[in-house]
């Protein structure tokens, strides 16, 4: 029984696992030790099956991640072989961070395109921990958006975004909510028995969205589905995190989607963040002003 089993093995999960003396690297990866020598933070990622499905002879990993000074290098397995991957961190020109239940996605912005790395939301601290170092190591530039913070609590915010914001506050003290957009019922321009008929069915609402800023990134809080049917569930969210100093374009505009909505359009060098809001925000406009 002992020979069919491994440390690799007993320790595999659905979860990361930070590669130390403890967990180190898997077999197939174990040819690139020299080259993720000098990282300051390495991680691999399972592959995503049921544990009693896994056993002590197969590839457990998909991929290994290293952190550097002045880049990341992604080992993805392909079958039996890896493939290696250098990312720049003056490339990533935007984060982010998706979660829904279980399910997590954290996606790299790059000059080039996206890369996303899947993981198991019960690994979230890991992940938090990599875009701390990832920004650390971008070292962005200070732009005061001379915006004055809000004030909040569970009164004026949505909690779960209130769960969020004291989440982020604990990695980042300066961290401040500049604009929010709460839940807001579209409207529905015709009369009478219409206009009941529309609510009762579960016309879609717009759904929450806030703004946060440590003067350095800009923090982008939304749900999955900007818009949902009334009635509909929605678990996931996401960080979306953009340097200011990356952000060349703000755009604002009557969205196609309801004339009732506006679009806030933010654009990096080759990607586009948009966002719906309605005129029952505080402070989205004062926030494009401040970026364009």
């Amino acid at each position: 029984m002992n020979e069919t089993r491994s440390k690799e093995y007993d320790a595999f999960g659905p979860w990361i696992l930070v590669i130390d003396e403890e967990n180190t690297l898997p077999p197939l990866f174990a040819g690139y030790e020299r080259l993720l020598d000098r990282a300051i933070m390495m991680f691999k990622v399972p592959r995503k099956i049921e544990r009693r499905k896994a056993n002590p002879h197969m590839h457990l990993y998909d991929a290994v991640v290293g952190l550097f000074d002045t880049h990341l290098v992604l080992l993805s397995r392909h079958g039996n072989s890896v493939h290696e991957r250098r990312v720049e961190y003056r490339d990533i020109q935007a984060i982010k961070n998706y979660q829904c239940l279980l399910l997590g996605e954290l996606y790299l912005y790059t000059d080039t395109n996206i890369v996303k790395i899947r993981y198991n939301t019960v690994s979230e601290k890991i992940i938090a921990r990599v875009v701390r170092e990832i920004h650390k190591q971008q070292n962005n530039p200070i732009r005061d958006l001379k915006i004055a913070p809000l004030p909040y609590s569970v009164d004026t915010i949505d909690y779960l975004y209130l769960n969020l914001l004291r989440i982020l506050e604990k990695d980042d003290s300066s961290i401040e909510l500049v604009a929010y957009q709460p839940n807001a019922q579209l409207e529905n321009k015709t009369g009478g028995f219409s206009k009941i008929s529309h609510f009762f069915s579960g016309a879609p609402c717009l759904q929450c969205t806030a703004f946060v800023s440590n003067s350095k990134e800009l923090i982008i809080i939304s749900r999955s589905n900007v818009l949902k049917a009334r009635r509909e569930l929605d678990y996931a969210y996401a960080y979306t995190y953009i340097p200011i100093s990356n952000i060349e374009h703000a755009g604002l505009a009557v969205s196609n989607a309801d004339p009732t909505l506006y679009q806030l359009t933010l654009r990096t060098g080759d990607h586009k963040f948009e966002t719906l809001f309605k005129q029952n925000n505080s402070g989205v406009r004062a926030l494009y002003s401040a970026l364009k």
